[in-house]
């Protein structure tokens, strides 16, 4: 596979709205130890993409200036000790930034095979939210196999928005339950009742996912391709796609997702 020496890019033109986003030419990335370069067929879009673009939420130390999280593509490079991938291989991958590009870099235990019968566009759909879920449902929350609580309350609650949803959180939980705190989408202060986390001998934990270590994510990843691509490549999950934008018109996607609007992924093509 013959690598082009430039790709573009979306870039972050400044902090602000979805016209911010602009396509840009620049290097493709040479991959490094352990990690591998994508051919972009697919990326996912994200609410951690809509705040970096405003300014409010900065790629870690190191990490590229480029937004998105998750790509679907083959792979078109490998770095020094890459032995699970080879050229051609179709993946898809959880990835530090950098995925609204035409090629970009992944850690080859951030991978994970697309699954058969998946179109680029379902699999790029797929890393972000699973990582996530998997890290907050089962490496933290423990939850296991379950009967309906019979008007009980929850055993289990993932909360993206925060704010006065916590204390509603700690009306519906059951005794024991557990809520787990992904992101604060209505504000991370909140006014509650903790008298309920006490009565209820209740479990509040939260956790972020881009800042975790690289030996982190690939733990994330090893329990998903055990445990969950299986389900997926029997159809028995699968994701909900509620638009499609070409790279170009990243914006459009954008202001899509501020709309709050969509059901399911908004999904970049490339």
């Amino acid at each position: 596979m013959t690598l082009p020496s430039r790709m573009t890019v979306i870039a972050i033109k400044a902090p602000g709205g979805p016209e911010m986003l602009v396509p840009e030419e620049r290097p493709v990335p040479a991959p490094g130890p352990g990690e591998i370069l994508v051919k972009v067929a697919a990326a996912g879009v994200n609410r951690p993409d809509v705040r970096q673009r405003q300014g409010t939420y900065p790629p870690p130390k190191g990490a590229t200036d480029i937004p998105g999280l998750e790509i679907a593509g083959e792979v078109a490079a490998l770095g020094p000790d890459v032995k699970r991938w080879k050229l051609g291989d179709k993946v898809c991958a959880l990835v530090v930034g950098g995925a609204y590009a035409q090629y970009c870099l992944a850690y080859e235990a951030h991978a994970l095979p697309v699954p058969p019968a998946f179109s680029m566009i379902e699999a790029a759909a797929l890393p972000e939210c699973f990582f996530t879920c998997w890290q907050n449902m089962f490496m933290r929350a423990d939850v296991k196999p379950r009967e309906a609580t019979g008007g009980k309350g929850a055993n289990l609650i993932v909360d993206i928005v925060g704010g006065d949803y916590v204390d509603r959180n700690y009306d519906a939980a059951a005794e024991q339950g557990v809520i787990a705190q992904v992101s604060f989408t209505g504000g991370p202060k909140a006014t509650a009742n903790f008298a309920n986390l006490m009565r209820k001998r209740l479990t509040h934990t939260g956790s972020t996912l881009r800042p975790r270590t690289v030996a982190e994510k690939a733990e994330i990843a090893h329990g998903l391709e055990a445990r969950v691509w299986p389900l997926i490549a029997a159809g028995k999950i699968k994701p909900v796609i509620d638009s499609t934008y070409p790279l170009a018109k990243a914006c459009d996607a954008h202001a899509r997702m501020e709309t709050s609007q969509h059901i399911g992924k908004i999904v970049l093509t490339v």
